[in-house]
């Protein structure tokens, strides 16, 4: 998938983004062979009990942002300094200029998922660091070693240019240092060495429970439908009628992108964009039965309006089991793994206490 649609699509990509928050900073958002840590545990849109919490001590703070408040687990406090710092880790590079290009209202959901996301994190962190404190576990500056070479190796794979990925450089970009970047791989470390022992060992996956999550997530498993698309985008919908009359008669998208486009014509194009990867206004636009190449089509997404050309399809691929079983068993694990950690993280939660508000 293409880096450029971090730019392209402001609103469209922020809600791409945001609804996996749980990636890791250094790795690109849209490849799609990109990794998944387990930092903080992504259960496919279930609230787990810290991101519950999260969202709790998110709603303590609201309108509270020029106090000072902190919250303590323990003998551990943490401050909205703290959450803010949380935040500025998570974001993608490019997340306040995107920001910044849509409405008031829509930034505050945008805002608001970025805060429960940070929360959870420091959560989780605090309970596996009381955890390690309890139980007397060394963290060994080889450990974090050999994470930080893991994850250099990921990045160097995803990169564009892997024989001549630099990390140094490539963190710059992400105006993340060093120091910062060892200091999350410590944490990263902490996490895996604390949850790995409860996962490793887990008994192979049954021949019917393969099938049967199989057959409850086909689509999964599928080649999805495509369509190479240029997106026009307009912040109102005047403007969108405006523009398809303009194309209709016969204007060039370039003339009509300089009218009427908050983005210019180079910025549109976003090549072939997977019906799974779309939100589901577009998708149902794109993939109607009336759908045609070489057509202009209006979109309304949320408070923007955007003129969708479609210029060619690429068909979707049914999988068989036999030829998806691989990948359903991965699926199925993977879930059942999650399931633990996160079943584990509440037990600490519960076991440790609830963050209360200190002065």
């Amino acid at each position: 998938m293409k880096k450029i649609w971090l730019w392209i699509l402001p609103l469209l990509v922020v809600v791409l983004v945001l609804s996996w928050f749980f990636y890791f900073r250094y790795l690109p958002v849209f490849q799609k062979k990109t990794p998944q840590t387990i930092e903080t545990p992504n259960n496919n849109g279930n609230q787990s009990a810290t991101q519950e919490e999260a969202m709790r001590i998110s709603e303590a703070l609201t309108g509270k942002e020029d106090e000072t408040i902190s919250f303590k687990i323990k003998d551990i406090v943490f401050s909205l300094a703290d959450i803010l710092q949380e935040e500025k880790r998570l974001k993608s590079p490019d997340f306040e200029v995107s920001m910044s290009k849509i409405p008031e209202k829509d930034q505050k959901v945008y805002r608001s998922r970025l805060r429960v996301d940070a929360i959870t994190n420091l959560l989780n962190r605090i309970y596996i660091d009381l955890y390690i404190k309890e139980n007397n576990i060394v963290i060994t500056e080889k450990q974090v070693e050999q994470t930080m070479k893991e994850f250099e190796d990921m990045m160097r794979q995803n990169s564009q240019d892997p024989a001549n990925f630099n990390l140094e450089e490539y963190l710059s970009t992400l105006n993340v240092t060093m120091g910062d970047y060892k200091r999350d791989m410590t944490n990263q470390t902490k996490f895996t060495v604390v949850t790995n022992p409860l996962v490793e060992n887990l008994p192979i996956a049954k021949e019917e429970e393969i099938k049967a999550y199989w057959e409850s997530h086909k689509e999964m498993f599928n080649d999805p439908p495509a369509a190479d698309i240029d997106v026009l985008l307009t912040d109102a919908e005047e403007k969108v009628d405006q523009a398809m009359a303009f194309l209709q008669g016969g204007g060039s998208w370039e003339e009509a992108c300089t009218k009427f486009s908050t983005l210019p014509a180079e910025q549109t194009k976003l090549g072939l964009m997977p019906k799974t990867d779309m939100p589901e206004e577009l998708a149902n636009v794109i993939f109607s039965p009336n759908a045609k190449t070489n057509s202009y089509n209006k979109v309304q997404f949320m408070t923007q309006w955007y003129v969708v050309k479609i210029n060619s399809f690429r068909q979707g691929l049914e999988r068989s089991y036999e030829e998806a079983r691989a990948d359903a068993e991965q699926a199925f694990m993977n879930e059942k793994k999650r399931g633990i950690v996160e079943a584990f993280l509440k037990d600490l939660s519960e076991k440790y206490g609830k963050p209360v508000i200190v002065q």
